[in-house]
């Protein structure tokens, strides 16, 4: 009875040895046959390639993943261009098949969802490139202007450091365009910065130093940007613990606008209709209000 049972273990032992060897040939197999396959497919490329013109790739035939080329396309199309996420794929073959007569692949173009993917890679990008300035620069300043964009409010940031440098910040959508919420997004906005530039034990003591790095304020005229100028001024005042003010940069672009609107108004009423001025004196501005030439 021993010996049947030991022979049964012997059989049974030997029968899963070659099951797990039969396994592992079948796996090793089956990466001979992908890459084999891999293999196959780049030479059939480059056979279409030479038969029916170039092709482009916007993947890495060894990753599978989108080149940095193709990223970078896709976040200027999205970013600087408006292109929709659902379009941009479309756009890169359109214009690769037109314009460079080349064909892009339907497998390699990008989904709406890996466009979207990219954009937010871009923000993250922006964001550490205003980050490694202002940490570079000796001092800085914060533009803020609020505006309408289809029928909601957005808050426009931009930031000019002592080298001249100027780098646009994107626009925040609010409620409403109070000096609180505007305190809000620019104390939101270095947070932001320090959370992609820095580790979690140093974002504070980053914050702090873009806060002390401030050197001014520019806005517009209006009641509640003067608000913001002197809340968020005290509020840096009272985190650093400093009596040092901020500087104040009011845009006179407005204003001047309007005296100029009123000036051309009463100037036309002295001279009676029909009288030219400023530009529309000159011969080559005679036509610039005319749709045929815009």
């Amino acid at each position: 009875q021993k010996k049947k049972t030991l022979n049964n273990k012997q059989y049974v032992m030997a029968k899963l040895q070659i099951t797990t060897e039969k396994k592992s040939l079948e796996k090793e197999q089956k990466v001979q046959f992908k890459k084999d396959n891999k293999v196959l497919r780049q030479r059939v490329t480059e056979v279409e390639s030479q038969l029916e013109g170039q092709i482009i790739r916007l993947k890495d035939p060894d990753t599978g993943l989108f080149t940095d080329a193709a990223k970078v396309c896709i976040m200027t199309l999205c970013g600087e261009h408006e292109i929709a996420a659902k379009r941009c794929g479309k756009v890169i073959q359109t214009v690769c098949k037109t314009i460079l007569d080349a064909k892009v692949s339907e497998a390699d173009l990008p989904s709406e969802r890996t466009v979207g993917r990219c954009v937010d890679m871009g923000q993250v990008l922006t964001k550490m490139q205003i980050a490694e300035t202002l940490t570079s620069s000796d001092k800085y300043d914060l533009h803020t202007d609020g505006t309408t964009i289809l029928g909601k409010k957005v808050v426009t940031q931009q930031v000019t450091t002592d080298s001249g440098c100027t780098l646009s910040c994107g626009f925040t959508v609010v409620a409403s365009e109070s000096a609180e919420t505007l305190v809000s997004v620019a104390t939101s906005f270095l947070e932001e910065l320090t959370f992609v530039y820095e580790t979690e034990e140093k974002k504070h003591e980053k914050f702090l130093e873009f806060l002390e790095k401030l050197n001014g304020l520019m806005s517009d005229r209006a009641a509640v940007m003067k608000c913001f100028n002197s809340r968020f001024s005290e509020m840096r005042q009272n985190i650093l613990q400093t009596d040092e003010d901020l500087s104040f940069l009011y845009c006179n672009a407005h204003f001047l606008l309007g005296l100029s609107s009123c000036v051309e108004k009463v100037f036309k009423d002295l001279l009676g209709d029909g009288h030219r001025m400023g530009r529309e004196t000159v011969a080559k501005f005679l036509n610039a209000n005319k749709k045929e030439h815009p």
